[in-house]
């Protein structure tokens, strides 16, 4: 019988071990940050939301987008275009930036 470093298990190990390395952020929790921004929110004919993003004003003009649990769609429907602070746990998923919000408030 071969051992793990024979066969397919070695290269499956390298593999991972770079995926671990190459992508930190896959592996951690959500960082507590403030980010402000323009609130910018997609709804379908019917006037349910379908995504919320913030779009930065400084900062490179990212977009973070929002988890559309109740505090993100209460955002999404309050501020839609207005310049606000959010505060909330910041992900990075599949190379697009998440934030669950926390709190907000007008800017």
């Amino acid at each position: 019988m071969k051992g793990i470093t024979n066969g397919i298990g070695l290269p499956v190990c390298v593999i991972l071990v770079f995926i671990f390395l190459a992508y930190p952020t896959l592996l951690t929790a959500g960082e507590r940050t403030i980010v402000d921004g323009i609130v910018n929110t997609s709804k379908d004919a019917s006037g349910s939301i379908l995504a919320v993003k913030l779009n930065l004003v400084i900062e490179g003009g990212e977009v973070f987008n929002i988890v559309l649990d109740e505090t993100g769609k209460k955002l999404g429907i309050e501020m839609n275009g207005e310049w606000v602070e959010v505060i909330g746990d910041v992900y990075n998923q599949s190379g697009d930036i998440w934030i669950e919000v926390k709190s907000y408030k007008k800017f």
